[in-house]
């Protein structure tokens, strides 16, 4: 992976919104109906 993007996708992690962060507090969980993301 270039750095560039590198560099872009942890800056996106990073500054994620608060709709991003309410989302993968659930997939994250198993908070949806026990599924497991990854």
């Amino acid at each position: 992976m270039k750095e560039l993007t590198r560099d872009h996708v942890r800056e996106l992690r990073q500054n994620m919104t608060d709709a991003e962060k309410h989302l993968w507090y659930f997939l994250r969980g198993k908070r949806l109906n026990g599924h497991k993301f990854r």
